[in-house]
């Protein structure tokens, strides 16, 4: 992490002390933290924790009577400042998302969660180690959201030439591509497939793939292709004929609470929708193997976490959220995100749009350009009713969270934003 992410960690520490992890942690960083900023994180792992707030009455129940009395569980914590182990003339290809390919390298860990300081853990990390696609590949990947963008054939092909042929395969040894990889997304042209803000990774299985992926990182051609680090996981073990990988069969969804109908989300003659709607700015991972088990979400824990223009979203945003002033608008988007459904909108196997003419939605996600763009609403279902009379719905997966789950998730949410 840079020095300007220390804060964010710090709400993770927390976090992951609320969460009971009994595992160490360690922090990579690129050019060596301050000393100020280590003793804060020193201090979030360390400090006695028995201040709790008000939401834990409402959970307290599901813990040992210790969690409270004892305090949080205190964190082993860790740090690795890997700026000399770079030659000067390479570290510039390092900076900002790419820095993540050198926490992956030189961390100490044969068994370990590669995790972005703005991602939120739902679960504790022990669930991702026991996950079945984990245990039984090494390396565990989640999907992004399958957002409207496409790679051409040329560059598909292009992805194509680089994995292991027969010659590879004959010369080398190297196992071939198969159709566990080409039926991948990617394949098919789709711009955005994995997020990388959460993986699960076996150093002993996999070392080979971390070398190429850090050679992938150097070849401008393909890093070119992509927003950012993400795809780069992924396609550094194909290309070293790595097959032995799992993604999380579930596209990345979104959290929150369902737009209400007819009050402010409507069709025009103001009946409600067959499809439901949620809009938020945290890419939300519901477990594939039973659709329901919420394991992460991703840019925090704040209802928008990035620093915007409050009276300028309040102008657009207000009456729509039925917010009456600028310093309500702020206190909302500064609060926790209230988790009480999801979605994980259905996609197109073609990723066509389904065009209707009873003003359902015809994509499974649209950007409404709030939160610096970060914010999206995603559908329940895409598709409806055709001018012939037919139809052509595709139906998503719409959770409803018991009560004692959003519980759960106040109270997480309250201990990472720091709500009293």
């Amino acid at each position: 992490i840079p020095e300007s992410d220390v804060d964010t960690t710090v709400n993770l520490i927390h976090l992951l002390r609320a969460l009971k992890n009994e595992l160490p942690i360690q922090i990579v960083s690129y050019d060596d933290l301050s000393t100020g900023a280590k003793e804060k994180l020193v201090n979030a792992a360390r400090d006695d924790f028995i201040v709790f707030p008000q939401s834990f009455d409402k959970v307290s129940y599901m813990f040992a009577p210790q969690y409270k009395s004892g305090g949080l569980p205190k964190q082993d914590i860790w740090f690795v400042n890997v700026y000399q182990t770079i030659h000067p003339d390479f570290r510039t290809n390092f900076r900002r998302w790419y820095n993540k390919f050198l926490a992956m390298m030189f961390n100490s860990f044969e068994e370990f969660i590669l995790l972005d300081n703005d991602a939120v853990l739902l679960q504790n990390p022990e669930y991702f180690f026991n996950l079945p696609g984990y245990k039984s590949t090494g390396a565990y990947f989640y999907r992004d959201r399958p957002l409207r963008r496409y790679h051409s054939d040329e560059t598909v092909n292009f992805f194509k030439s680089l994995t292991p042929n027969v010659i590879d395969s004959m010369m080398f040894d190297i196992p071939m591509v198969t159709n566990y990889t080409l039926q991948l997304e990617s394949f098919k042209k789709l711009y955005h497939m994995q997020e990388a803000g959460l993986l699960v990774l076996n150093r002993d299985i996999h070392y080979s793939s971390f070398l190429m992926i850090l050679q992938v990182n150097f070849f401008e051609p393909l890093k070119g292709q992509f927003w950012g680090d993400k795809e780069l996981f992924w396609l550094g073990f194909v290309m070293n004929g790595d097959e032995s990988f799992k993604f999380n069969s579930n596209f990345a969804g979104v959290v929150g609470e369902v737009t209400p109908e007819p009050e402010i989300r409507h069709r025009p003659d103001g009946t409600a929708h067959h499809s439901k709607e949620i809009c938020g700015s945290h890419p939300a991972h519901i477990d594939g193997d039973d659709n329901h088990t919420l394991a992460w979400i991703n840019s925090g824990f704040n209802y928008c976490q990035k620093d915007v223009n409050y009276e300028k979203e309040f102008e657009a945003q207000g009456p729509i959220l039925r917010i009456d002033n600028v310093d309500a608008f702020t206190t909302f988007y500064k609060a926790p995100l209230k988790i009480k459904q999801a979605i994980v909108p259905p996609l197109d196997p073609e990723f066509k749009q389904r065009t209707n003419r009873n003003d359902e939605p015809s994509a499974p996600w649209i950007n409404r350009a709030f939160c610096k763009n970060y914010m999206y609403c995603a559908y329940s279902s895409i598709g409806g009713v055709q001018k012939d009379g037919g139809e052509n719905y595709l139906e998503g997966k719409f959770i409803e969270y018991a009560e004692w789950e959003q519980d759960l998730f106040q109270y997480y949410g309250d201990i990472w934003v720091g709500v009293e």
